[in-house]
C-alpha cells in the first residue's frame, strides 16, 4: 500500500510541476492566468496543489489557455 501511495504522489507532483511550467511559460504568474480565466488566483493554486479539481468546462478552458490536454491536467484515465 505504501509503495502504491508513493507512486500516486509522484504522478501528482509530476503533473503539478508540468502545469506550473506551462503557466510560467504562457502567463508568467498564477494571477495572470486567473485573470484570463476570470477566476480567483486561489482557485488556480488549489488546482495545482490538488485540493480541488477543475470541472469539465474549466478543464477545457485550461487546455486552451495552456495548450495542453485533459490528461496533463487530470492524469491518464485508467481503463479496466
Amino acid at each position: 500500500m505504501k509503495i502504491r501511495l508513493r507512486i500516486v504522489k509522484r504522478k501528482i507532483v509530476y503533473r503539478a510541476n508540468k502545469i506550473r511550467e506551462l503557466i510560467k511559460k504562457k502567463f508568467g504568474t498564477y494571477s495572470r492566468l486567473a485573470d484570463f480565466l476570470k477566476v480567483n488566483r486561489s482557485t488556480i493554486t488549489k488546482y495545482i496543489n490538488g485540493t480541488r479539481k477543475p470541472d469539465y468546462h474549466m478543464t477545457k478552458m485550461l487546455e486552451k489557455a495552456l495548450g495542453c490536454t485533459g490528461e496533463d491536467i487530470h492524469g491518464p484515465t485508467e481503463s479496466r
